[in-house]
């Protein structure tokens, strides 16, 4: 196990998430906390606990803390497990998984988002998110996210117009070849899961292209 090979895991099944939560402004004079994590989720299966487990030490071995009970294995829901996963949370934890991911050469759009969380990651870490201007800045990197998004969505539905967009269509296909849940797809899109192969196949793309310009 390689930073190269968690990289490609983590372009894959990987997601950078922060968000706002409201406070009291006693406990916080912003009025808002700002949690920041890294999560990789697989499918509960013995193999997947296995290979979380060997993940965890690997990460361990940098001094990245995913906490003691991690992966966490949840008890059944509706007769069915839950996904394991692994979750980086503490600050000084993200700081140097940060500075690992970055010596790599990343192959999809997922860096975009990366990109993103690490500047969220910066704020808080300078506690600008302790001022107003610093949740301004939080909001407006969470806006940009939103607009990644919206732009996946735009490009599946209508196809790709320019060199750029084959290129970040083409990353999207990847997503999902590695294991994106179809589920995950279908929220971009708005759609329900059982139209998301559709609007991956380039057929149904070309097609509904020359339906939009009649």
């Amino acid at each position: 196990m390689n930073w190269d090979w968690f990289l490609g895991f983590i372009e894959g099944e990987g997601t950078f998430t922060f968000t706002l939560e409201p406070r009291s402004k006693k406990d916080y004079k912003s009025g808002y906390n700002v949690p920041i994590m890294f999560q990789l989720p697989q499918k509960y299966s013995k193999k997947n606990v296995v290979l979380m487990r060997k993940i965890k030490r690997f990460l361990g071995s940098y001094g990245i803390t995913t906490g003691e009970k991690q992966p966490y294995i949840l008890p059944k829901k509706n007769g069915k497990w839950p996904p394991v996963k692994i979750v980086v949370f503490r600050l000084d934890s993200l700081i140097k998984l940060v500075e690992e991911l970055k010596k790599l050469k990343w192959q999809t759009s997922k860096h975009e988002e990366f990109k993103l969380w690490c500047q969220a990651i910066e704020i808080k870490r300078s506690r600008e998110h302790r001022k107003e201007e610093g949740i301004r800045k939080i909001k407006e990197l969470m806006d940009k996210k939103k607009e990644i998004y919206k732009y996946s969505k735009k490009l599946m539905l209508f196809g790709p117009r320019t060199d750029i967009d084959k290129k970040l269509l083409s990353e999207i296909k990847k997503y999902k070849r590695r294991g994106i849940p179809k589920k995950h797809i279908a929220k971009i899109l708005n759609i329900s899961t059982s139209k998301v192969r559709n609007y991956l196949d380039p057929k149904y793309l070309k097609y509904h292209e020359k339906r939009k310009k009649r």
